[in-house]
């Protein structure tokens, strides 16, 4: 069965891979109204983005138009994976394991997919 320990997404600048589980519990920023989640290459220090939603993790690239969106990379599939966005932030769970990331995290202005896209 797939879960956050089990699967791995890939750096988008160096391809280093990490682990679901590792992604959501390093997170340094979300942003509900879109279930993205923000989270820093451990090798190479690249922000790199995903959606979280029920039972799915997407990868990709910010992409910005009207709405934002996630030009996919990689479609994850995690049975039992949940999700619940709140204006204030995301509670993620699988298996016995939760986290809570908080929007407007201090490190958000830094991670901000405003900065990317074209």
């Amino acid at each position: 069965m797939n879960s956050v320990l089990s699967e791995y997404l890939n750096c988008t600048d160096c391809t280093e891979a990490t682990l679901v589980r590792d992604a959501i519990e390093h997170a340094i920023a979300c942003w509900p109204e879109l279930n993205w989640v923000a989270h820093r290459c451990s090798n190479c220090e690249t922000i790199n983005y995903i959606a979280v939603n029920n039972g799915s993790v997407i990868e990709g690239y910010p992409v910005h138009g009207v709405v934002p969106t996630l030009a996919e990379t990689q479609r994850i599939v995690i049975r039992g994976l949940s999700v619940k966005c709140v204006p204030d932030g995301m509670r993620i769970s699988n298996l016995n394991l939760s986290w809570y990331i908080d929007a407007g995290d201090a490190t958000a202005s830094s991670a901000s997919p405003k900065q990317y896209g074209g």
